[in-house]
């Protein structure tokens, strides 16, 4: 298991560079270094709904191509609030495509 602390000690390092190599249990691990992600503090929003809508909501989300929280991002972009839109625009716009980076 990769320590999670020495990864960013590591990253902030090797700012410069485009991958950070990691030896750990003997395995080699590879992980994108990006400037403006690292810089990016990404918290959780959750809502309580039946698992009836939250399925039917998936599958709407992949009838539109995007993930449940490219969904909801654009469902809050089209509140009206001018700056909320804004905000969600840039969020979606720098947002890593969903799966692993590698």
């Amino acid at each position: 298991m990769i320590d999670e602390a020495l990864v960013y000690e590591l990253c902030a390092k090797s700012i410069i560079q485009n991958h950070v190599r990691l030896v750990a249990d003997s395995h080699i691990s590879t992980i994108d270094v990006k400037y403006k992600q690292m810089s990016r503090k990404i918290v959780s929003m959750q809502i309580r709904v039946t698992e009836s809508v939250r399925e039917r909501a998936k599958k709407v989300a992949k009838a539109h191509g995007a993930t449940l929280s490219e969904l909801v991002l654009k469902l809050l972009a089209n509140t009206g609030d001018k700056e909320l839109k804004k905000l969600v625009e840039k969020e979606l716009k720098e947002r890593p495509k969903p799966g692993r980076p590698w």
